[in-house]
């Protein structure tokens, strides 16, 4: 758990790639960036934020590791389209009209042919006199003529709360526990302000590159039990016992954690490798990517500027690949 102290940490510089892009996201919606720390793509979301969910608002577009735009797909209020059938957004209405028009059709080439002979026109038939309808008995109703069912397109459905959704939400809440910035966090029923009696031996950590001993116990504040021992230099285990978190009960972790100092502030980052969220169902396995800006005055972390991925590795023992934003909300 990184407490507001470690503000005084950011002599330390740590090199990491930066996002440069940034897209031309509505009034309403934020930037969201992130980068795979195992391709190394990138991807730019806008979207607001809606129950405690980022809503895609806008476009996203995919970048390969070299910054270059390789698809772009737009949003209204979580449901994605083509850029036709896109409704005007605010500060978005010239650039989606001027790429929703299509490109004029070439003019063929005129072929000379051999001008045929004019046919005389066939003479029309004499038009059948349509059957007259027979009589319905007295006492049966007219039946009903059979209409075809209506099939909602996909993007319709997006509101639907599926397996993997309550899984990302929950590892979402499990995540709180390694942020910088904990004052406020919305995390349901799952609770980490109280879990941490001695913040302060986190500052020494940072500035002097060392380990310290850290254990959480169950307490009205606090839904973690375990020991770890953390470090800013190395990857280090962490296991906790659950509890309040939907059905999970025990998650492990490799973590790695890092400040980089840079010219609006410190950056503040941490990764985790081979997780595993485990209940008594299933067993979920994810890696996670995240930053955010740190205030070094305040200590307060700039919620505007968080990065961050989470991708699900396995549900279930299925080898899975299903990747989603990470963002925390007050």
């Amino acid at each position: 758990m990184i407490p507001e102290l470690l503000a005084t940490a950011f002599i330390l510089s740590i090199s990491a790639s930066s996002l440069a892009y940034t897209a031309n996201c509505p009034a309403e919606s934020i930037e969201v960036k992130y980068v795979s720390p195992v391709t190394k793509k990138r991807k730019v979301t806008c979207g607001y934020m809606k129950d405690g969910s980022l809503v895609k608002h806008g476009p996203e577009v995919d970048l390969d590791e070299r910054g270059v735009v390789v698809t772009t797909l737009y949003y209204s209020h979580g449901k994605a389209g083509s850029l036709a059938e896109m409704p005007s957004m605010p500060g978005t209405e010239k650039s989606i009209q001027e790429f929703a028009k299509p490109e004029p059709a070439p003019t063929p080439a005129p072929t000379p042919e051999a001008t045929p002979e004019p046919t005389p026109p066939a003479a029309a038939p004499e038009p059948l006199p349509a059957p007259a309808p027979e009589p319905t008995p007295v006492g049966v109703p007219t039946p009903t003529p059979i209409q075809e069912p209506v099939i909602a397109p996909a993007q319709s459905m997006v509101s639907t709360v599926t397996e993997e959704d309550e899984t990302f939400t929950a590892i979402t809440n499990l995540l709180s526990v390694l942020t910088y910035d904990k004052r406020g966090l919305r995390t349901g029923s799952f609770k980490i302000a109280r879990c941490d009696s001695d913040p302060q031996t986190w500052v020494k950590a940072a500035t002097t590159r060392s380990e310290i001993a850290k254990t959480y116990s169950f307490n009205p504040g606090c839904d973690v039990d375990g020991s770890f021992k953390a470090s800013f230099l190395t990857t280090f285990p962490a296991e906790f016992r659950l509890r309040n978190l939907e059905e999970y009960n025990f998650t492990r972790m490799m973590v790695k954690m890092s400040i980089e100092q840079e010219p609006r502030g410190i950056r503040y980052r941490f990764e985790v490798k081979d997780g595993i969220l485990s209940s008594p169902k299933k067993d979920v396995g994810f890696n996670v990517h995240y930053e955010v800006d740190v205030n070094p005055l305040t200590g307060s972390a700039n919620l505007h500027s968080q990065s961050g991925i989470i991708t699900l590795t396995k549900i279930k023992g299925k080898p899975v690949n299903v990747a989603k934003p990470l963002v925390f909300n007050r």
